[in-house]
């Protein structure tokens, strides 16, 4: 029989408490890039059920993801600035690395010895930088899964200015992204 993945609502759970975690923590660079910006997951989605939207996403637990999607919202920092006053392209990269990771949860089980348990490593990030990214302004972070097996992910990220607050509409993309990933679950030491 297959493993069940997650429902869609204890999957956005863990990908809030992995956003909060890392916010909160005192140390690392994903937490410096993300640090005082509010950096909240306003959507995500499996095979067209969205999160918080009643009984389907709290209950239902494919055993595959076709197509997943998970939109994040944050206010760039001073902190997060080059000496232009833009974001920083590694912050940039930093960001869209660890926000684009916490769509791995819409494809696990959570169950010790199936993929995806964790969030992977790494194994290709390429950013495309199309416009500066400016301090205090709102921007909106959408990651799309292209193609997630057993053992590697293939996400798609882009990452958008918005006209004023975090409630407003997207003004100019400013970023597009492509990350691999490898799943590294089977190699975890055992807690």
């Amino acid at each position: 029989m297959p493993v069940q993945l997650l429902t869609v609502d204890d999957a956005a759970a863990w990908a809030r408490s992995v956003v909060q975690d890392t916010v909160q923590s005192p140390e690392g660079w994903s937490h410096l890039c993300l640090k005082d910006s509010q950096c909240e997951l306003t959507y995500a989605a499996r095979n067209g059920v969205v999160a918080g939207s009643g009984e389907k996403a709290a209950t239902e637990r494919p055993s595959r993801a076709l197509q997943t999607e998970m939109r994040f919202r944050m206010q760039v920092q001073p902190t997060m600035t080059n000496q232009f006053g833009t974001v920083h392209g590694g912050c940039l990269a930093t960001i869209i690395d660890t926000l684009s990771s916490i769509l791995i949860p819409l494809h696990s089980s959570a169950e010790a010895g199936q993929p995806w348990t964790s969030f992977g490593v790494s194994q290709t990030l390429t950013v495309h930088y199309l416009a500066p990214t400016r301090v205090h302004t709102w921007i909106e972070v959408v990651v799309k899964s292209m193609s997630v097996g057993k053992t590697v992910a293939l996400l798609d990220t882009e990452v958008y200015e918005l006209e004023g607050d975090k409630n407003s509409n997207r003004k100019i993309r400013t970023a597009a992204s492509t990350h691999s990933k490898i799943d590294v679950s089977s190699r975890m030491p055992k807690l």
